[in-house]
């Protein structure tokens, strides 16, 4: 079976790892920018569930030297008074055996394409994808340098704007299949005096809310804003609205004693960019012998980190059912595949996007009942009552169903897919 994957990405990228540990060595990656590692983008968090797939991926050790753990949580009212301080990593930890990890998302793509077998002959950059063309002989795309592939399965891999999915479904070029309510600002800065490595911190706001992590040399932050209303039109902000907008939240603080604001992080960021908050999940995730994965099929908030998650999930569900199929190459299998695929993954990809989204509201506090839970309920149910809430999206997830975990752990609550033997599906 030779498998074509449009996207070099985290989804892309780990696609290359999960084919190549379940024996599906012919693919080929095509990435339409000129670079797989470009410095753009702001950081990702990996949950105790895909830290397991890391480790079956033979990931783990290079991730371990350049991750961040994450040790105190810290919530603020919009004066800076602080509402609560946790440590729900420690509870995340005790429950599921592993730790949440931070992580630049720079490094994360380095660690993913440094390490990918055949990389020079597999990933090939500068591949803008024109058409695409399916039958039952098999897929081919066409590129704008003149180039086509082809092969027995086509995976778009390649975003929230994927060309692949506006292709396969005929979408209008200047509407989107998911709802914008929320825009952001995200930044990347030096580590600011007064914020201490390790920590998240929250500011609350009415109608919006900021969101800090302090990685060991690196500050990564969001500016999160409600629309004025919720769009389906894809947007492009300009460096004059995305000031306008930091200029207004310039006094936010982000520390209680409000010695580091917005404005110190806007002052010393070495890159910021405005861009709306796309939310939802299409209903078709396939068609013929091409399906989609990632933020392509599943896009949410950046709050609590789901977002990559989901799709390295989606990757290892969608290898898992491209390995059955052996040696049948038919559209009719690859069709059932993919349809095996989506019904394993929808609802818990469902799930994720409702805990992202509610997570996002309820930082910016869209009324006083929202505030009054942040302010008053929250802190007295407190760290433990949040990680118990978020345990089914670990602890029920997907993993390669053939390769061992070198380092398996467990915590409290039992993982739904027990450790895999080398030979052995998962065993519930």
């Amino acid at each position: 079976m030779r498998i074509l994957v449009v996207g070099a990405g985290p989804a892309g990228l780990t696609l290359a790892h999960t084919f190549e540990q379940a024996g599906l060595h012919d693919f080929v990656i095509l990435e339409r920018r000129s670079e797989v590692i470009i410095p753009q983008g702001n950081t990702l968090g990996i949950w105790p569930h895909c830290i397991r797939i890391l480790d079956q991926l033979g990931l783990l050790d290079e991730a371990n030297k350049i991750k961040t753990n994450l040790t105190r949580s810290c919530f603020l009212a919009p004066d800076g008074t602080v509402l609560q301080e946790n440590k729900m990593h420690d509870h995340i930890e005790a429950n599921h055996g592993h730790r949440f990890q931070l992580f630049s998302r720079k490094d994360f793509v380095k660690l993913l394409y440094d390490n990918a077998p055949r990389r020079s002959e597999r990933i090939l950059t500068n591949k803008d994808i024109v058409s695409i063309h399916q039958d039952d002989s098999g897929v081919k795309v066409t590129c704008g340098d003149g180039t086509s592939y082809e092969g027995d399965v086509l995976i778009g891999a390649d975003g929230v704007r994927s060309q692949v999915r506006r292709q396969l479904f005929d979408e209008d070029k200047d509407t989107m299949p998911f709802t914008a309510e929320f825009k952001a600002v995200y930044g990347i800065g030096p580590l600011l005096p007064g914020l201490r490595v390790g920590d998240i911190v929250t500011t609350h706001g009415h109608g919006d809310s900021t969101l800090v992590f302090v990685g060991e040399q690196t500050t990564y932050w969001f500016v999160f804003v409600k629309r004025d209303e919720p769009t389906q039109e894809w947007s492009r902000y300009s460096k004059e609205q995305e000031a306008e907008l930091l200029d207004k939240y310039a006094d936010v603080p982000i520390t209680s004693d409000g010695s580091v604001r917005v404005r110190d992080l806007r002052r010393t960021a070495q890159y910021t960019k405005l861009v709306d908050l796309e939310e939802g999940i299409i209903p078709k995730w396939h068609q013929g012998r091409i399906g989609l994965v990632g933020d392509a099929v599943h896009k949410m908030t950046p709050y609590v980190a789901l977002g990559i998650n989901t799709g390295i999930e989606s990757a290892v569900v969608l290898t898992n059912e491209l390995r059955k199929l052996g040696e049948d190459t038919s559209t009719e299998a690859i069709a059932q595949a993919f349809e095996a695929y989506q019904q394993q993954r929808y609802d818990r990809a469902k799930l994720c996007l409702s805990t992202s989204g509610s997570s996002c509201r309820m930082m910016c506090w869209p009324s006083w009942i929202v505030e009054a839970v942040s302010r008053y309920v929250m802190p007295w149910f407190g760290a433990p009552f949040v990680a118990r809430a978020l345990a089914p999206i670990m602890r029920d997830s997907a993993v390669l169903d053939s390769v061992e975990e070198k380092n398996h752990k467990s915590g409290r609550l039992p993982w739904k897919f027990a450790k895999v033997g080398p030979n052995g599906p998962n065993i519930k």
